[in-house]
């Protein structure tokens, strides 16, 4: 199992939950056969688990999360990107690894 995480901390008193995204090579993903998107929230933080099992070839390229908060009522819109990290597979038998982006 490979697992990338994405932890956004949001404004202390913002209500909005920011919309979290993983993208693959410039393309967003979805939950599909062999990776699973999940999203936790917790006090002032949410976080969007991407998770390979098991981990493949086919899933080496170029990751980055993108975090969207938009406030309709004060027209707001907002978008940060995580520095991109390159996921290289080697070998489809790697043991459990997990990497965690956190945008501020």
């Amino acid at each position: 199992m490979y697992s990338l995480v994405c932890t956004v901390k949001v404004v202390d008193g913002l209500v909005v939950v920011p919309n979290v995204v993983w993208m693959k090579d410039t393309r967003p993903l979805v939950n599909g056969v062999n990776a699973t998107l999940t999203r936790t929230m917790s006090g002032g933080s949410t976080a969007l688990n991407l998770i390979f099992s098991p981990l493949r070839t086919s899933h080496g390229g170029q990751y980055t999360c993108v975090a969207t908060i938009s406030v309709p009522q004060i027209m707001l819109t907002t978008r940060t990107t995580s520095s991109p990290v390159t996921l290289s597979v080697q070998s489809e038998f790697v043991k459990h690894v997990t990497l965690q982006c956190i945008i501020l």
